[in-house]
């Protein structure tokens, strides 16, 4: 199907781009040695031989776990950048084709393919997708913006739960979307 092809695609110009070379979209250290940079991150004070400093990457913390997950089953870390931006973009992806199906309900196949493409693949992602801080937030655009529809589309009269679920998950997406020192896009 189209949608395999357009992945298979995407695979290649992600994994294949700049292949056998570690170029890092962010800090080197989250690739490196992800599990010590993870609790590192979460630590509120960094040390330094200038008695220390404040610690602005407190969001990166769950994107370090998730490069030592993707290295613990051998992926190396040259490699493991590319692969967390293919899993970025496949997150984006379907994001905006399920808030396509949510903002127009109906048998439409070919809408939802449509826009996940244009949302991995315009000007804005080929240009400023390169770094992790604006990658990130640029791939959970999409979920926050489906969490606040339904938030508006709750009736007043439902349960507790239904009401606060959408918010709850709007707030989980922002707070998802990190930040860090060089780009806090949230």
């Amino acid at each position: 199907t189209a949608a395999v092809v357009l992945w298979v695609a995407l695979a290649e110009v992600v994994l294949l781009s700049s292949f056998g070379s570690f170029v890092v979209d962010t800090k080197p250290e989250l690739y490196l040695a992800p599990w010590r940079s993870a609790a590192a991150y979460l630590s509120a004070w960094q040390a330094n031989p200038q008695l220390g400093f404040p610690s602005f990457n407190v969001g990166l913390a769950p994107v370090a776990a998730t490069v030592g997950l993707i290295q613990a089953v051998g992926i190396p870390p040259e490699l493991s950048v590319r692969v967390l931006r293919l899993l970025l973009f496949a997150v984006g992806s379907l994001g905006a084709a399920r808030l396509y199906r949510t903002l127009r309900p109906g048998p439409d196949p070919l809408g939802p393919l449509v826009a996940g493409t244009v949302f991995v693949a315009n000007p804005y992602v080929v240009v400023a997708g390169t770094t992790q801080a604006i990658l990130l937030p640029w791939a959970l655009l999409p979920w926050q913006l489906l969490c606040l529809v339904h938030a508006l589309r709750v009736p007043a009269d439902a349960g507790r739960w239904a009401r606060w679920r959408w918010p709850a998950g709007f707030a989980l997406a922002f707070a998802a979307t990190s930040g860090m020192n060089a780009g806090v896009v949230p």
